[in-house]
């Protein structure tokens, strides 16, 4: 019986959930449109990183990594995002 330790090495290697994803077409696109319009309407509503991650209850890193498209946001996280920026969830997806 192979330990876990064998497992782990010859297993591929395995990106965590909302970790920015690779060669899916048009899956880059939607992150960037997700942090485009995430920014667009925080700045549109005169609010902070600070007072939108706060007001989520998100880490402030975080949400500086779903606002500069470099972590994909579960459909959980946008749900909340858009109930504090106060828009519906279609409106973070639209292009």
């Amino acid at each position: 019986m192979k330990s876990h330790e064998e497992k782990l090495k010859r297993s591929p290697q395995r990106k965590g959930a909302g970790s920015k994803k690779e060669n899916v077409p048009g899956f880059n696109a939607l992150v960037s449109v997700v942090a485009n319009n995430v920014r667009r309407i925080r700045k549109k509503k005169g609010l902070t990183q600070e007072e939108v991650s706060s007001l989520a209850g998100f880490n402030y890193r975080f949400y500086q990594k779903i606002e500069s498209g470099k972590y994909s946001p579960n459909l959980y996280t946008l749900f909340r995002l858009a109930k504090q920026l106060q828009v519906k969830l279609s409106t973070l997806l639209r292009s």
